[in-house]
């Protein structure tokens, strides 16, 4: 089981990887990051096991500066390997589906430059997708952030709207998803990755909150 709510979208000029901050780890709540640099302009979102993601963080690297991959792709590959590398470690040893890793890869395609890409991988292989939300939040996430996805608006509208689909599901509808929002957004051919300020995420958590608490009145007023 996948204890967190990974989203992420692409949209006009590059995409957005999205996160919230619970973790589980012995069975305790705690508060952290799950988006992770994995080379110049690249981030890697994992969902699974906190120990699996630990082992999963320090393999990467090690593949990565073993490959020394020169394009997103490149390193996509090295991203599968490893992911499909844990699952048969763990395969077994765990209750079946607990071993399964999941991950979101965003980059630009030559890594220093190109166009911005993203990429799920599961079980070991890799697809590039353009919208998808993971983690055990996805289940109460996928309806809404589809509702108001398009690939039409930019990275910084996504960035927002990621934000408020994170702030909608935590706590309240799904207690281990929490925490305030990390949210990146990678343009087409830039040189630096940035983060959604805590001002806007802030803003998005105002108006969940208001529109969760104003939505059982619309839907039940007669006028």
């Amino acid at each position: 089981m996948a204890v967190t709510l990974i989203i992420g979208a692409r949209g006009t000029g590059g995409v957005v990887i999205a996160s919230d901050q619970k973790i589980m780890r012995g069975g305790e709540a705690s508060y952290g990051k799950k988006i992770f640099d994995v080379g110049d302009n690249a981030l890697v979102a994992f969902a699974g096991l906190t120990g699996i993601r630990d082992d999963f963080l320090l393999l990467i690297k090690h593949e990565v500066a073993k490959v020394r991959p020169k394009s997103l792709y490149e390193l996509k590959i090295a991203v599968e390997d490893t992911v499909f590398q844990l699952a048969e470690r763990y395969k077994g040893r765990l209750e079946p589906g607990f071993e399964n890793v999941h991950a979101l890869l965003a980059g630009l395609e030559g890594l220093s430059s190109g166009k911005a890409n993203l990429y799920q991988v599961l079980g070991g292989y890799g697809e590039q997708v353009d919208s998808i939300c993971i983690g055990h939040g996805a289940e109460h996430a996928v309806t809404l952030f589809k509702f108001l996805y398009s690939p039409a608006l930019p990275v910084a509208d996504l960035a927002l709207l990621a934000a408020f689909t994170i702030y909608w599901v935590g706590e309240d509808l799904d207690t281990v998803v929490g925490g305030s929002p990390d949210v990146f957004m990678l343009s087409n051919d830039a040189r630096k990755i940035s983060k959604l300020d805590s001002k806007a995420t802030n803003q998005m958590k105002a108006k969940a909150v208001e529109m969760r608490e104003n939505l059982r009145g619309s839907v039940l007023d007669r006028r």
